[in-house]
């Protein structure tokens, strides 16, 4: 979901806990799995109708995203090519069906939110995440429940 100010902009239909149990239940996703996961956020994106546009920052205070490296203090942020990294990492540890070292995450739910937030910043034009402690910011990112 993704709010400006206390009204509601746009909503997407997927969230990490869902995205995670279809494609990668049980440890890192392999690379077919990955890729699926990615036409299923993809397709979810297009559904929408939303054109890419100049979106700016989003802000979150979900506890997935705030797990992410560089986002665990408030006021943490991440350019979109910090995330591209961190997904890079990913794509790499499930080609090479092994963890690799990085602090990226590799599995369930934080890997699936961070595969999320890279698409939405990639198809909709978002330059960087960053974090809040509560509440509701302008254009803030957080998964339902």
């Amino acid at each position: 979901m993704f709010h400006a100010g206390t009204e509601e902009v746009f909503r997407i239909a997927i969230a990490p806990r869902g995205l995670a149990d279809r494609h990668w239940q049980q440890g890192l996703p392999s690379p077919l799995q990955l890729e699926l996961a990615i036409d299923e956020v993809e397709t979810a994106l297009m559904s929408e109708h939303l054109a890419h546009a100049d979106r700016g920052e989003i802000a979150t205070f979900d506890p997935l995203l705030r797990a992410l490296p560089g986002l665990q203090a408030d006021g943490g942020r991440l350019g979109r090519g910090d995330v591209e990294l961190l997904f890079e990492h990913l794509a790499a540890a499930s080609l090479a069906g092994r963890d690799t070292g990085s602090n990226a995450p590799t599995r369930g739910m934080p890997a699936a939110a961070l595969l999320i937030l890279r698409e939405c910043m990639h198809h909709l034009g978002f330059n960087a995440i960053v974090t809040l402690r509560d509440g509701m910011a302008f254009r803030t990112m957080y998964f339902a429940k």
